[in-house]
């Protein structure tokens, strides 16, 4: 039920962001185009986005399960967990239209306590319109929360996305990313994201 409803919160989110940018395209003025002066100046000036995140993150990890038995005749098993989780991003401009930093965080209460999973990802931007713009992106995955306890996990994570611009500097992001932390017998864990973001 959680799944379905997020699904159609990240559905009608993107919906609305697209309909926002055909509304600021259908607005302007037939013919009516840009300096190429005016265009790389006005690029120059958003070199950083900050976005504020709503996701849902579902992760599969592996259980030893807890009996007398000797360790060798143990059975391990895989617990499937579901969470919905808020966090913040930010991304900076490395070299325009070519590289970016983004940072981010989530929050989120497990049975087991609060985790705080996080990421230091390189992105590769592609600009289709003023509008709207896609990334792919990896780099680093950390815990830096696990079952309330502060103890750091590393490892890897990868992404995609699309941002969706209804003004020069607000627009909303939908975001999609894996991670992996062997040394947590994380077999996956995948997070999907809706955001409200800003550049300047």
């Amino acid at each position: 039920m959680i799944r379905a409803n997020l699904f159609c919160t990240v559905g009608t989110l993107a919906t609305a962001a697209l309909l926002a940018v055909s509304a600021s395209a259908a607005a302007q003025e037939p013919g009516e185009r840009r300096s190429a002066g005016e265009a790389s100046g006005e690029a120059a000036h958003f070199g950083n986005t900050v976005t504020l995140r709503l996701a849902y993150i579902e992760s599969l990890r592996t259980v030893e399960p807890e009996s007398e038995e000797a360790p060798a005749e143990r059975e391990e098993s895989r617990a499937l967990a579901h969470h919905i989780g808020v966090g913040l991003g930010y991304e900076r401009a490395l070299v325009h239209g070519w590289l970016n930093l983004a940072l981010s965080a989530l929050a989120f209460n497990s049975q087991e306590g609060w985790e705080v999973p996080a990421g230091a990802l390189l992105e590769v931007p592609f600009e289709w319109t003023e509008q709207v713009e896609a990334y792919l992106g990896t780099g680093l995955a950390v815990d830096l929360v696990r079952e309330s306890d502060v103890s750091p996990h590393f490892g890897w994570a990868a992404s995609a996305g699309l941002y969706g611009w209804a003004s020069e500097r607000l627009g909303a992001n939908v975001d999609l990313e894996y991670r992996w932390l062997p040394n947590e017998d994380l077999v996956y864990d995948l997070t999907i994201g809706v955001a409200a973001a800003a550049r300047f």
